[in-house]
């Protein structure tokens, strides 16, 4: 959503989101894999028992390997100047195409893996969900609830460190409510004149702090419904922590790279920044000097 509205580039959100996600991801995967027996311990346990059968995977893997080289096709398209999901819609195509191919020689595909078989079972009901999500975002706005709200959250006149507060409190939030209209109220919030390493940050906690609660992203949900083991407590119990966990230290990390690192030292001029400080947006001065939580407009 930040990306389609312009808030950063797929070059942006690479340099300066991919280690923290890396951390996000990194720091509860380890912590939840050492809680799951490894594949020698459980064929010890169960010696009859065929925990995989690597002739029915060989087909996917190849299938998974398109699809995340599809993710380059929205860069390609990025850097050509077409919009984003041009490109998202390539890496699609080309995936379809392969998977007709290995349909038509016979290979061991499950039909419910074809495009076509995907494309007729698209839940209609969650794209109304964001359809309302947004008209309610846009009537909060035109209303004056979301100006209310951004004062509380990222103050009438938001510094650097309110910012950064103010994401981090809506990840928090997102473990709760769906992140899709707490982004969206963020882009009304902040406008245009944000530095794109906050944008960055936002889009890190928005994303990463609905797994610290399940409750908190459409995908969590879901597994409630299939998995009926995976209870509201279960997952407290077992990935709550992780996840938290995960979701501080892709911010520190973010932290660490875009602003502890350029915090500046006493009595000298500290980290110069773009587009955002006081309301004043990059055009109306020649720099903006950022000195301990307070923003210093030089003409």
């Amino acid at each position: 959503m930040l990306w389609l509205a312009g808030k950063f580039t797929a070059l942006e959100i690479i340099k300066t989101g991919v280690l923290p996600a890396l951390a996000a991801w990194a720091i509860p995967q380890y912590l939840m894999s050492r809680k799951i027996k490894v594949y020698e311990e459980a064929e010890k346990e169960h010696p009859d028992f065929d925990i995989v059968d690597e002739e029915k995977l060989n087909p996917y893997w190849p299938v998974v390997f398109i699809g995340i080289l599809s993710f380059i096709f929205p860069l390609a398209a990025n850097l050509i100047g077409l919009p984003p999901f041009l490109g998202l819609l390539a890496g699609v195509g080309i995936l379809w195409i392969y998977i007709d191919i290995k349909a038509k020689n016979g290979d061991n595909l499950h039909e419910n893996g074809q495009i076509v078989k995907i494309i007729q079972k698209v839940d209609l009901s969650t794209l109304k969900f964001f359809i309302g999500i947004l008209l309610a975002v846009g009537a909060s706005s035109y209303i004056g609830l979301l100006e209310k709200f951004s004062d509380s959250v990222f103050g009438a006149v938001p510094s650097l460190d309110r910012l950064i507060f103010g994401s981090v409190a809506l990840g928090l939030i997102s473990s709760i409510l769906d992140n899709v209209p707490l982004v969206a109220a963020a882009i009304k919030m902040l406008g245009d004149n944000v530095f794109t390493s906050i944008w960055v940050l936002l889009a890190l906690t928005a994303g990463t702090g609905g797994s610290i609660l399940i409750i908190g992203s459409a995908a969590g949900v879901a597994a409630m419904g299939q998995v009926k083991e995976l209870s509201f407590g279960y997952y407290l119990k077992k990935a709550a922590f992780p996840a938290l966990l995960g979701y501080g230290g892709g911010i520190l990390i973010w932290l660490i790279f875009n602003y502890i690192s350029h915090l500046p030292r006493p009595f000298a001029a500290g980290n110069i920044l773009r587009g955002f400080a006081g309301g004043y947006p990059p055009a109306r001065v020649s720099v903006l000097w950022y000195n301990r939580g307070i923003c210093q407009v030089i003409p």
